[in-house]
């Protein structure tokens, strides 16, 4: 099922993607 692979990919690579963004939004607004 290649398909599924791709999908199973792209679902990990969004959640990593969603941690970078929350650090970065987490350290911009608090001014730490």
């Amino acid at each position: 099922m290649v398909r599924y692979r791709e999908l199973h990919d792209t679902c990990v690579g969004f959640e990593e993607l969603r941690a970078m963004f929350r650090v970065v939004v987490e350290t911009t607004g608090r001014g730490h």
